[in-house]
C-alpha cells in the first residue's frame, strides 16, 4: 500500500476525534495528529441480537454478545438454535448458508448426523492485491502438531502478466503440510487472483489431498496456479542461504568484499562464473547425512533451536558419526 500513496501508521492508537470545520482531527497517542476528510471505524461488528428478548430465556452469550452454542448449533436453552454471524466464530455469509442448511437437513430433512464443519473454510481479502486462505497458518499448525511434524513450501515470483511491466508485484504462496504422508492443512496466496484460486485449492485441502497428490498433477501453464502444483522444499543448500545470518557474520562478510571493492552481488556473480569455467563447485560439496537433512529441516522451519548460521555449519562440518550417508 505504501507504494501506492497510503501512509501506515504503525503501532499508533487514536486518542480522540475533533471536528474543525469540514475536516477532522484525529489525535494519535504517540502525540501525533492526522487531519482528514473522512474517518472510517473498522473494528468488526456486534452481534445485534439486543431486542430479541434473550435475557427471558436460557441462552448464554459471552461477553460480547454472541450467542453460545455447541456443535449441532443448539444453546443452552431447549428448541431454541442460533447461527451465522450472531454466533461467531467465521462472520461469512456463506458459512451461514451452510450452517443454516445443515440444520435444516437434521431438524427436517432427516438426516441426524448433518452439522457444520466449521474446519477448512477459505476465506478471502479482496484487498490489493487479494488474499486467499484456507485451513492451518504456519504457527497454527506447529502449535497443534508440532515443529517436527509440520513441513512448509513457500514460493515467490512475480507473476507473467508483469513481464513487460515496469510494476511488478510479487505474489506469495504457502502451503503447510503435516505427517510423514505430507497431508495439506493449509494454503496460502498473496497475488493477484488469489481470490479466484483459493476456493479450488481449498477442496483439496477439505479432502485431505497429500503433497504427492499435489505434484502429482499436471501444471496449466502459463497461470500462477501452477506454481502450487510446482512447488519443490530444496532441503540444501537453498535452507542454508536462508537460514538466520548473525549480523556481525554479515558485517564482516561485506567489509572483506568492501574491501576488494566488490559487492554481494559481484561476488555471487563471479562464484557463479567459476561454476560455469571450471564445470564444478569452488569448494568440496558436503554428502548430506540425517543430521545434516535435520538441520536443514530446522533451518528451512525456523526453529528456535537453530538460533545462527554457525550452529548449522558446525552440524555441517562435524556431523554426527553415527549417522550413515544418505545418498543425494
Amino acid at each position: 500500500m505504501p507504494h501506492h500513496g497510503v501512509t501506515l501508521h504503525r503501532q499508533s492508537q487514536v486518542e480522540r476525534i475533533e471536528r474543525r470545520g469540514d475536516e477532522r482531527l484525529v489525535y494519535m497517542n504517540n502525540g501525533e495528529h492526522i487531519v482528514a476528510d473522512c474517518v472510517i471505524v473498522a473494528v468488526g461488528r456486534s452481534p445485534n441480537v439486543a431486542t430479541l428478548g434473550l435475557e427471558s430465556t436460557g441462552v448464554e452469550q459471552t461477553p460480547s454478545g454472541h450467542i453460545i452454542v455447541d456443535e449441532w448449533q443448539a444453546t443452552a436453552e431447549p428448541q431454541i438454535f442460533a447461527l451465522g454471524d450472531v454466533t461467531g466464530p467465521i462472520e461469512l455469509t456463506p458459512v451461514a448458508i451452510a450452517a443454516g442448511r445443515r440444520l435444516s437437513d437434521r431438524l427436517f430433512g432427516g438426516h441426524r448426523d448433518a452439522r457444520m464443519d466449521y474446519e477448512n473454510v477459505a476465506t478471502v481479502i479482496f484487498s490489493h492485491p487479494p488474499i486467499g486462505t484456507v485451513g492451518l497458518g504456519e504457527q497454527e499448525a506447529n502449535e497443534r502438531h508440532g515443529h517436527a511434524a509440520v513441513t512448509v513450501y513457500r514460493s515467490r515470483f512475480v507473476n507473467m502478466r508483469y513481464a513487460t511491466s515496469e510494476h511488478k508485484p510479487a505474489t506469495l504462496m504457502k502451503l503447510v503440510c503435516v505427517g510423514p504422508e505430507q497431508r495439506v492443512i493449509g494454503c496460502h496466496i498473496v497475488g493477484d487472483h488469489a481470490d479466484e484460486m483459493i476456493q479450488g485449492f481449498a477442496v483439496a485441502v477439505k479432502m485431505g489431498a497429500t503433497k504427492a497428490d499435489f505434484d502429482r498433477t499436471v501444471a496449466i501453464h502459463p497461470t500462477a496456479a501452477e506454481e502450487l502444483v510446482t512447488m519443490r522444499l530444496s532441503i540444501m543448500p537453498n535452507a542454508v542461504v536462508r537460514a538466520r545470518i548473525d549480523e556481525s557474520v554479515k558485517d564482516e562478510a561485506s567489509a572483506v568484499l568492501a574491501a576488494m571493492g566488490l559487492t554481494v552481488s559481484d561476488a555471487f556473480r563471479l562464484m557463479m562464473m567459476r561454476i560455469a569455467n571450471d564445470k564444478a563447485l569452488p569448494f568440496e560439496p558436503l554428502v548430506p547425512n540425517q543430521t545434516t537433512i535435520e538441520a536443514m529441516k530446522a533451518a528451512r522451519r525456523g526453529d528456535t533451536e537453530t538460533t545462527s548460521l554457525k550452529e548449522i555449519e558446525s552440524i555441517l562440518h562435524e556431523g554426527d558419526p553415527t549417522d550413515a550417508p544418505v545418498q543425494a
